[in-house]
């Protein structure tokens, strides 16, 4: 990698950072052009072994992940059998695909997150564990998109990344996905110029004077000292590059000015067709050129790069800029003979193309429709250029409208949403006013692009100003703008207008005209619409027609609404359907990783994570929320992030992370924004729920209180059920059972005229709470088994599980300690599987206390009493007395009054004596 034959002078702080990092996980190398970055990033390199090494070029920032082509094509290739077996074929066969060379890289239906993922599992899986990319600041956007990923995911393993890059060139994007590592796991070093000390230093044979005139004139920069000394001139380094050209015959300079436009790294017979000589005639040049140390031969046969970009820069710059025209053109040419595919040949063909030039917007097409999953920002530009080829004449216009619809779609995809949204209005503005596919397609597009934007009020205007404009009020266009006003008004709670917007459409006349895709978009809808406004039965019926339909669609009908197919699988997870809503939310992630509808992500992953989350997966909720994170941020989705976080902070609760649950329930919270959804009241809901659990009821009930009767607010009513449960725990914790036994009156009351089976269950768990607490036995164990009843035949495991541990504790309390066992058994089991750690450690000390409820005597101070020996265990446990007070429904100041007395009976003084005691004694336990 070194660009310059000399020893590393002047470096030995950052030599000596870079022998020890320490705990950095990400290593910067910043400063000017010719600096050393390079060189030190070389040494980097070789004093940490085994790596990859990769370098981003100037002249190829459109060709897709072409750093990581550089670093890894190589090695991808010579994988043995036995690492292909760890990183599964599916892996294998995505990373041949882009990685086995930038001439034949197919990027076809490759989506972005699946191939960040193969890179990763990559890194993991092969011996290195530094990852070394130089130049970074020239960077194609799916390289700087992978280098953000691995920076905030990096492999497993004592893996390092050292990136080298120019911080007046570098984009926003970069330092945005640089800034994911932070404190001391992020090391950066900016190198500074050479002081005239250690221009001697690097020179011990070059007089003073001569030192002092060549530090001058070079500024300290080793590359301009290397520039002068190379052609001994006194003055400016620019000019001292452009001497060695100078030095060369008019063969060998164009020789060198085809290579410089040809690639970095280039071929030969690349560039022998560019230069329009004889291949023979090429390789002796070549020679030359290495023998004057222009360019060097790579490790791989048959290939050579420039000795620094900056003099690659400056060969291209000595070619004359209509010569450069036909020689990309050339280029081009003799890339589409050897069968590159329109990805490499793109970037030559934007530079040479004409005006009209029907094939290269052909080619600049293909390229971008290749790349649309997998890069759309290249697809963004490659369509811009093809755009302002296209003649603009009437016979063209429809083609125009599709290339600015396509490049509406790839804005749509990157998060460019302003932009998309202002393309497909233009796109509206060029059509006829006439109904057509072309047109409807824009007004689609323009409405979803609304939405996520937010502006929810003009997706409906648009959306209903274009309906009034058609001709037929009841055809196949119209019908279809009615489900789509419905899907926004679904959005934004106004579930009575999207019932009655879709029933519009059911029942108009000529609803045999209604596609079975939009049919199913229509009944989902109904569905969702339905169970929130407490119509179970016909909500139960749409969403089974509805599933029924998508299931007889094909992949192609699908790909058309995929975005609005995901309101059959929220519906379903609304019913309580689980494993329909999974299956059928599979089927719309692989769909749309092979169509590259990447910015479906956000919604998908949340959909998974709900799936997985009610499920009893939560280390695969987990999972799918970082996944529903990351994307979200990546497409600008901001207004997700409530209830995101509030996933997140339930998921950690149920994992038994308390403080985590209250970082992302703080979170949920922070990140809400103004405006009624469908999710509105997840962030408090989280944050009481969290703060519960952490010894803080009064905070909890604060919390679910701040907007009034939770009967009277919000908009999910499975919400509601849940804000009772929270606010009976928080009134027990705090020693008010009978405003407990008031909300749990009011959690049944809600359910009595008929509910789902698992909301109501929710309202029964509440319920039980407040019964136990105020010691009704008999009336709690009763409510608590209905409750797990109810949620076993809807497979929610975690909240049966917390169901049978309620029901374990009463039948213990009633002496019917077999059964109580047995519930608990139970209990812990479902836990187990959950992975609900916090919960299974809860029954086993349950079980622990109900098999040893007297055996526990201190000889001079009587037995514990059973709700002395809980909090006992608690306090070895180390929870506070606001933690115990809420996991046993009590206020903390009970939970002070019984620690008293239990210092008492052990004799001992403190919460550590009562640990003492208590590990001692565990045998007899």
């Amino acid at each position: 990698m070194n660009a310059i034959s000399r020893p590393i002078v002047g470096r030995e702080h950052e030599l000596a950072l870079l022998n020890h990092p320490g705990p950095a996980r990400l290593v910067e190398i910043v400063g000017d052009p010719g600096i050393g970055k390079t060189s030190l990033l070389g040494e980097f390199a070789r004093q940490r072994g085994r790596g990859f090494t990769g370098r981003a070029t100037e002249f190829e920032q459109h060709v897709p992940f072409a750093v990581f082509l550089d670093a890894l094509a190589d090695r991808v290739a010579a994988l043995d059998a036995a690492e292909r077996d760890r990183l599964g074929e599916p892996a294998v066969e995505l990373l041949t695909a882009v990685f086995h060379g930038v001439d034949h890289a197919d990027l076809h239906g490759v989506g972005r997150h699946r191939l960040y993922r193969a890179v990763r599992t990559l890194l993991e899986v092969v011996e290195g564990g530094t990852l070394v990319l130089d130049d970074m600041h020239w960077a194609d956007e799916g390289s700087v998109g992978l280098l953000e990923f691995l920076v905030r995911h990096p492999p497993a393993g004592p893996f390092v990344m050292a990136v080298g890059y120019r911080p007046r060139q570098a984009s926003e994007r970069l330092f945005a996905a640089l800034s994911h590592a932070s404190g001391t796991e992020r090391l950066r070093i900016e190198l500074k110029p050479l002081t005239l000390q250690q221009v001697c230093q690097l020179m011990p044979t070059v007089d003073a004077a001569r030192a002092r005139q060549l530090h001058d004139a070079s500024g300290g920069n080793p590359f301009y000292l290397d520039a002068l000394t190379r052609v001994a001139a006194d003055g400016d380094p620019e000019v001292a590059l452009s001497a060695e050209f100078a030095a060369l015959t008019p063969r060998e300079l164009l020789v060198a000015q085809a290579a410089a436009l040809a690639g970095d790294p280039f071929d030969p017979e690349l560039v022998a067709e560019v230069a329009e000589l004889a291949e023979a005639e090429t390789l002796a040049d070549l020679d030359e050129l290495v023998a004057r140390d222009l360019i060097r031969a790579e490790n791989s046969a048959r290939r050579f790069r420039y000795r620094h970009p900056l003099v690659r820069s400056a060969a291209y710059r000595t070619g004359r800029a209509a010569w450069r025209l036909d020689a990309h053109a050339r280029a081009a040419a003799g890339l589409e003979r050897r069968g590159a595919p329109a990805t490499s040949r793109a970037h030559h063909v934007e530079r040479a193309a004409r005006a009209g030039d029907d094939k290269a917007i052909s080619v600049l097409v293909e390229a971008a429709e290749s790349v649309l999953a997998s890069v759309p920002a290249l697809a963004v530009d490659w369509l811009r250029t093809a755009i302002d080829l296209l003649p603009r004449t009437p016979e063209q216009r429809t083609r125009l409208c599709g290339l600015m619809l396509l490049r509406a779609r790839a804005l749509l995809v990157i998060g460019r949403l302003a932009e998309c949204r202002e393309t497909a209005q233009e796109v509206l503005s060029l059509m006829p006013p006439e109904p057509s596919e072309q047109r409807s397609a824009a007004v689609s597009m323009c409405g979803t692009v609304e939405r996520l934007l937010g502006r929810y009020d003009e997706a409906q205007a648009l959306l209903v100003g274009e309906l009034n404009r058609l001709p037929d009020r009841h055809g196949r266009p119209a019908l279809g703008m009615r489900i789509d006003i419905a899907a926004g008004l679904l959005q934004c709670a106004k579930f009575e207008e999207a019932r009655d917007w879709v029933t519009q459409a059911l029942d108009s006349p000529s609803q045999h005209q209604i596609r079975p895709l939009t049919l199913t978009i229509g009944l989902s809808i109904l569905a969702t619409a339905d169970a929130y406004t407490g119509r179970f039965d016909s909500a139960v019926g749409h969403v089974r027609r509805a599933a029924a339909t998508l299931d007889g669609l094909s992949d192609g009908e699908l790909a058309e609404r995929l975005y609005l197919t995901l309101e059959v699988s929220w519906a379903e997870l609304v019913l309580e359907r689980n494993y329909d809503a999974l299956r059928h939310v599979r089927r719309c992630a692989a769909l749309a990783e092979r169509t590259g509808h990447s910015h479906l992500q956000p919604d998908i992953q949340l959909t998974f994570t709900q799936v997985y989350a009610q499920l009893g997966d939560l280390a695969l909720a987990a999972e799918h929320a970082e996944a529903t994170l990351e994307t979200a941020l990546l497409m600008g989705r901001t207004e997700l992030l409530e209830v995101i976080h509030a996933r997140q902070s339930e998921i950690a609760l149920w994992r038994g992370d308390l403080k985590a649950a209250l970082q992302f329930a703080e979170l949920a919270v922070e990140k809400t924004q103004p405006g009624n959804y469908w999710w509105s009241g997840e962030g408090t809901a989280a944050l009481a729920a969290a703060r519960l659990a952490n010894g803080d009821p009064q905070g909890c009930r604060q919390e679910l209180l701040r907007g009034g009767d939770p009967t009277l607010v919000g908009y999910a009513p499975s919400l509601r059920r849940l804000w009772f449960d929270e606010l009976v725990r928080a009134s027990v914790a705090l020693g008010d059972v009978d405003t407990a036994l008031e909300w749990g009156r009011k959690a049944e009351e809600s359910v009595a005229g008929g509910d789902l089976p698992g909301r109501t269950a929710q309202a029964w768990l509440a319920s039980a709470r407040a019964r136990l607490a105020a010691k009704d036995f008999p009336a709690g164990a009763e409510l608590a088994g209905k409750a797990a009843d109810n949620f076993a035949q809807v497979h929610l495991p975690v909240f049966e599980g917390q169901a049978r541990h309620l029901l374990g504790a009463a039948l213990g309390e009633l002496g019917r300690r077999e059964e109580a066992q047995l519930q608990l058994g139970r209990a812990k089991e479902l836990f187990a599987n959950c992975g609900a750690t916090g919960m299974h450690a809860a029954v086993v000390q349950q079980q622990r206390l109900l098999g040893a409820r007297s055996t526990r005597v201190r000889k001079d101070g009587g037995p514990l009493t059973q709700r002395e020996l809980e909090i006992a265990e608690l306090v070895a446990h180390g929870y506070t007395n606001r933690q115990i007070a809420a996991q046993l429904f009590m206020s903390p100041k009970t939970v002070e009054a019984h620690l008293s007395r239990i210092f008492t009976k052990l004799g001992v003084a403190s919460r550590t004596g009562v640990a003492s005691h208590l590990a001692r004694h565990a045998r007899e336990m």
